[in-house]
C-alpha cells in the first residue's frame, strides 16, 4: 500500500486535472491507489477499491486502509513501505487484505513513484491485484526461497555452487564471516585455489569418487585458506545437483571444524602426555612433554612448570626444556602470587614482568632477553584442594591477552601437570580407574578375567570347584526410564553393596556395565552348592531398595559356569548364555551352562550363520493365511507368515528362526522385506482379481521393529512404491512386545496410524494389563490367541475369555479375529459368540501366492470348507 499526504497544498495534482484517468481507474478491476510526496497515508482510491473492502473513503484514506490488513502482516507492511518511500523506489509486496463479507484474501501490491516534469516527487501511483487462488503454491514456493535466503545469510555453514568448471558461482554470505571473503570475491574463483597444497590432490579425488562413483556425499575434512592468510579446517559434503534446474551445479556444504580440530588434536596431545604418566614415566619426562605441548601451541613463546615449595613457600622451577640453561638457573625460586582474596580462587594470571622486592633477580633476566608478560595457569591438585601444587607459566615478548583458545591450552597444560606432580597420589587412583567400576567401585570385566586366569592357570587338584555367576536385572531398562536413571544408577551401586557383602571373603563381586553383574566364588562344592549360592543371590535381590524414600522391587536373572579348564572369556560367555537362557524361561530364576545349554547354543549360532546365509541370498518366503468373514464366510484378508525353506530342516516357522533374527539384528531387514513382498502382492491380487473384493493384508512386526525410530517413514515408502492403499494394510503387533515400552510404542504406532494404516493386536490376553493397552494404543482390531480357542467347547475357562473379549470387543467398537480355527465346531462356536473374523486350517492353511491364487481361483473368493478340513 502507498503512503501519502492530503491538504498541504491540495490533492494531488493529477486528480485535479485529470479526470479522464480516475474514469479508467474506476472502471478497471484492480485495486487502483494513490498517494502525495509524504507519509502521511493514502489520498485515493478507485470505486474497485471501495467495492472490495466494503468501506468508506472516510474509513480508508490517510491510515484507515491499515484496518484491512490481516493483523499478521501488518508491520512487515508498513515497514516494507517506509523503506521504500524513503529511497522512492518502485516495489512488490503481498499481504492479505479484509473483504467486505469479512474474509482476507491474499494480494500483490504494486506501486511506482511518480514525479514532474521538473523532476519533484509526487508521491506513489500503484495497484493490487487479487491472487488468492493461486497464492498457496507461490507463497510455499516465496516461503521456501526467504527461508533458503535467511537460513544462507545468518547459517555459519558455507553454502555454495560450483560450475561444470568447478568455479563458484554462488557463496553465501557466510563465507564472509568464516573465511573473510565477500561472496562477489569468490564468484568465478576456483575453489581449488583456496585448498591446502598439501591436500588438494586428495580432496579433488575424494569429491570426484563421490560425485562419479559412488554417488554417496561422505564428509570430507580439508584446509581452506582465510582472507588473512592462515587457515581454518572444514568438513565439506559435495551433492551433484547439475540436472536439477533449481540449482544447475554441484551443491557444496561445509562447516567450519577448526575449534573441533584444534580441540580434537589438544585432546590427543593431551592422551599422549596421559599415558607417559599412568606408564610411570619419570616427572621430569612428564612435565617437558606439557612444556613443549604449550610451546607448539603457542609459537614464539617460552614456557615452564614450576611446583610449589611448601617451606619457604616458592615456586622451584622443574621443567623448562627450551630454555637455556644459564636463565633456568636464575629462575629457580620465584615468588608465589599474591594470595586470593576471601572467598575467591583466581587459577589464572596475566600481567607484565614487574619487579618486586623478592623478584628482582629473576624479573631481571627475563626482561634482559626481551619478555615483558606472562599468562600462568595454578596447577591444582587432583582433587581441586588448594594450595596449588605449581604453576604452568608462559612468558611472552609483547602484551597480548590470551585469547579462549590460548587460554585453554595453558589451563590443559597445567591440569596434565597436577596429574604428573601428584603422581604419587594419583597413581594408585589411575590403577584403581583402570581395574574398578568407576559408579559402584566395584572390580570391572578386567579384574573378573585377571582372577579367572590365575584359577584356569592352577594345576589341577581335587577338591572344591569355582563357580562363574552372570547377574543381570529383569527389565532394568522400565525401571530406569520409570525413577529416572539416577535413581537407577542408586539401585546399582546398593545392588553391588549388597551382593559384596552377601558373599564370603576371597569370593569376587564385579560389574561389567549395565545392569550385569559377575561373582567369581571359589570353594564351591559342586553344581548343587552354585545353584543354593545363585537362590540365596535371587532372595537378597529380591529385598526392597529404598530409593529416594520410596521403595522398588527387582528381581534378577543368573546364569552360572563352573570353572572346568575352558579358558576365562569362554567361561564368562557360558555364564552369559545361562543368564540369556533364565530370562527366556521366565526370568527371576538360575540356570546352569551344561552340555544341553551347550548343544542349544551351538546350535542356534548354526540357525544365525545359516539364517544370515539365507537373508542375503533372499531365501526366504512369505507365505498368505485367508482371513474369512464368520458371517459371510468370503474372504477379507490375508495374514503374510514368513517362511524359511531350510536346506536340511525342511520349511521353517517364524518359531524356529525370528528369536535369532532378533538376536542378531537380522529382524529388521526381515520385516522390511516381509512387508514390501506382502504389500506387492496385496496390490496385485487387487488388480488381477477384483471379483475377491477388497481384502486387507495383515503383517507382523517384531520387537527390533518396534525399537526402529525410522519405521513409519519404512512403512510409508512402502506404501508409495508398492500402490497399496493404506487403509488395507494391517500391522499386528503382539501385545508382549508392548509392555516394556508403551509409551515409546503408542507415539509410534500413532504415526503409522496418521498414515491411514490400521492396527491390530495380537495374541490378545496372553500379555499383561490388556486393558491398559486397549486405553493407551490406537488399536482397530483384536486377534484372539489361539491357545484360547484351541479350549472352546473344553475348557470353561477359555469359552469365559473368549467370550469375555468379543463383548469388551464390541463395547470398544472393535473387530476381532479368532487365530488358530481347527474345528467345526470352534467356527460356530466364535460365530454364536459374535466374533467377526477367523483364520485357521478349518479355513486353510499358510499358503505361497500362486498356490492362494490357485486355492481361491477353485472357490470364486469364497472359503468354502472342504471335506480334508471338516471337523472329525
Amino acid at each position: 500500500m502507498g503512503v501519502g499526504r492530503v491538504g498541504s497544498g491540495g490533492h494531488l495534482q493529477h486528480e485535479r486535472a485529470d479526470e479522464a484517468f480516475r474514469a479508467i481507474a474506476d472502471a478497471s478491476p484492480l485495486l487502483v491507489w494513490a498517494t502525495g510526496p509524504e507519509k502521511d497515508g493514502a489520498s485515493w482510491f478507485n470505486r474497485r477499491w471501495y467495492e472490495f473492502t466494503g468501506r468508506t473513503p472516510e474509513q480508508e484514506l490517510v491510515h484507515g486502509w491499515r484496518d484491512g490488513v490481516h493483523p499478521d502482516d501488518l508491520d512487515r507492511v508498513i515497514a516494507h513501505l517506509d523503506e521504500v518511500f524513503d529511497e522512492r523506489v518502485g516495489y512488490e509486496i503481498d499481504y492479505r487484505l479484509r473483504r467486505a463479507d469479512g474474509e482476507y484474501r491474499w494480494v500483490v501490491d504494486c506501486g511506482m513513484p511518480r514525479h514532474e516534469t521538473s523532476g519533484a516527487f509526487l508521491g506513489y501511483l500503484g495497484h493490487c491485484v487479487d491472487v488468492h487462488d493461486r497464492i498457496d503454491a507461490e507463497s510455499a514456493r516465496r516461503i521456501g526461497d526467504d527461508r533458503f535466503q535467511a537460513l544462507a545469510r545468518h547459517s555459519f555453514d558455507l553454502v555454495s555452487i560450483y560450475d561444470a568448471e568447478a568455479q563458484f558461482v554462488y557463496a553465501s554470505p557466510s563465507h564472509e564471516r568464516v573465511l573473510g571473503y565477500g561472496p562477489d570475491e569468490l564468484t568465478g574463483v576456483s575453489p581449488v585455489n583456496l585448498l591446502h597444497p598439501d591436500e588438494q590432490e586428495a580432496v579433488a579425488k575424494a569429491f570426484a569418487e563421490q560425485l562419479q562413483v559412488t554417488g554417496i556425499p561422505i564428509p570430507v575434512e580439508h584446509r581452506i585458506r582465510h582472507k588473512d592468510g592462515s587457515w581454518r579446517y572444514v568438513e565439506s559434503i559435495a551433492v551433484d545437483l547439475r540436472d536439477d534446474p533449481a540449482v544447475a551445479g554441484v551443491l557444496v556444504n561445509a562447516r567450519d571444524v577448526t575449534d573441533r580440530h584444534r580441540a580434537e588434536h589438544l585432546a590427543a596431545d593431551q592422551a599422549r602426555i596421559l599415558e607417559l604418566v599412568a606408564r610411570g614415566a619419570p616427572l621430569s619426562e612428564a612435565l617437558d612433554a606439557v612444556v613443549l605441548m604449550v610451546e607448539r601451541w603457542l609459537p614464539e613463546t617460552q614456557s615452564v612448570v614450576a611446583v610449589v615449595d611448601q617451606e619457604p613457600r616458592q615456586f622451584r622451577l622443574v621443567s623448562a626444556p627450551s630454555l637455556p640453561a644459564e636463565l633456568f638457573a636464575e629462575l629457580q625460586d620465584m615468588p608465589l602470587p599474591p594470595p586470593a582474596p576471601p572467598g575467591a580462587h583466581p587459577s589464572f594470571f596475566v600481567g607484565p614482568i614487574e619487579v618486586t622486592a623478592d623478584n628482582e633477580a629473576q624479573i631481571d633476566a627475563l626482561r634482559a632477553r626481551g619478555y615483558r608478560s606472562f599468562w600462568a595457569a595454578l596447577v591444582s591438585g587432583v582433587d581441586g584442594d588448594r594450595p596449588a601444587l605449581g604453576a604452568v607459566v608462559v612468558y611472552r615478548r609483547d602484551d597480548a591477552e590470551p585469547s579462549d583458545t590460548e587460554r585453554l591450552v595453558v589451563e590443559i597444560g597445567a591440569n596434565v601437570a597436577a596429574i604428573a606432580i601428584a603422581r604419587d597420589r594419583t597413581a594408585a587412583a589411575l590403577a584403581h580407574q583402570a581395574t574398578h567400576d568407576a559408579l559402584t567401585g566395584l572390580p570391572n570385566r578386567e579384574t573378573v578375567l585377571d582372577r579367572l586366569r590365575r584359577i584356569v592357570a592352577r594345576p589341577e587338584r581335587d577338591g572344591p570347584g569355582t563357580a562363574v555367576l552372570f547377574l543381570d536385572i529383569d527389565r532394568f531398562k522400565v525401571l530406569n526410564d520409570s525413577v529416572g536413571h539416577d535413581a537407577g544408577d542408586k539401585l546399582l551401586v546398593d545392588l553391588g553393596e549388597r551382593l559384596r557383602e552377601a558373599l564370603r571373603p576371597g569370593d569376587l563381586v564385579a560389574r561389567f556395565g549395565g545392569d550385569e553383574f559377575v561373582m567369581v566364588c571359589e570353594r564351591v562344592g559342586g553344581e548343587l552348592d552354585a545353584y543354593a549360592l545363585a537362590a540365596r543371590i535371587l532372595e537378597l535381590v529380591r529385598e526392597p531398595f529404598t530409593i529416594n524414600r520410596s521403595e522398588v522391587v527387582v528381581t534378577a536373572s543368573v546364569g552360572i559356569a563352573m570353572v572346568d579348564g575352558r579358558d576365562p572369556e569362554s567361561l564368562l560367555r557360558d555364564a552369559d548364555a545361562a543368564m540369556y537362557w533364565a530370562k527366556e524361561r521366565g526370568r527371576a530364576r538360575a540356570e546352569l551352562f551344561d552340555d544341553e545349554l551347550r548343544r542349544r547354543v551351538v546350535a542356534r549360532l548354526d540357525i544365525e550363520s545359516e539364517l544370515r546365509k539365507a537373508v542375503d541370498q533372499c531365501q526366504l518366503e512369505v507365505h498368505y493365511q485367508p482371513i474369512v468373514s464368520l458371517e459371510t464366510s468370503r474372504l477379507t484378508g490375508f495374514e503374510a507368515l514368513v517362511r524359511w525353506p531350510h536346506p536340511t530342516r525342511g520349511l521353517l516357522g517364524p518359531q524356529e528362526f525370528l528369536e535369532v533374527a532378533e538376536e542378531t539384528g537380522l529382524a529388521r531387514p526381515i520385516g522390511a522385506w516381509v512387508r514390501a513382498e506382502a504389500c506387492q502382492q496385496a496390490a496385485t491380487w487387487h488388480a488381477k482379481y477384483p471379483h475377491w473384493g477388497r481384502f486387507v493384508m495383515g503383517i507382523n512386526l517384531a520387537a527390533a521393529e518396534l525399537r526402529e525410530r525410522d519405521l513409519a517413514i519404512s512403512v510409508e515408502r512402502t506404501v508409495h512404491s508398492t500402490g497399496i492403499d493404506p487403509a488395507l494394510l494391517v500391522l499386528e503387533i503382539s501385545e508382549r512386545l508392548v509392555a516394556d515400552d508403551i509409551a515409546a510404542v503408542r507415539g509410534l504406532l500413532m504415526r503409522l496410524r496418521d498414515l491411514g494404516v490400521k492396527i491390530a493386536l495380537d495374541d490378545f490376553g496372553t500379555g499383561a494389563a490388556a486393558l491398559v493397552h486397549l486405553r493407551e494404543l490406537p488399536v482397530g482390531s483384536i486377534k484372539i490367541d489361539q491357545s484360547f480357542v484351541a479350549g472352546l467347547g473344553k475348557d470353561p475357562f477359555d469359552d469365559a475369555i473368549v467370550d469375555s473379549i468379543i463383548d469388551l470387543s464390541r463395547r470398544l467398537d472393535l473387530f476381532t479375529v479368532a487365530e488358530g480355527v481347527e474345528t467345526a465346531s470352534q467356527e460356530q462356536r466364535l460365530r454364536d459368540s459374535g466374533c467377526h473374523f477367523a483364520q485357521g486350517h478349518r479355513f486353510a492353511p499358510a499358503l505361497p501366492a500362486d498356490e492362494i491364487e490357485a486355492f481361491l481361483g477353485r472357490r470364486g473368493g469364497r472359503i468354502a470348507v472342504s471335506a480334508s478340513h471338516r471337523a472329525v
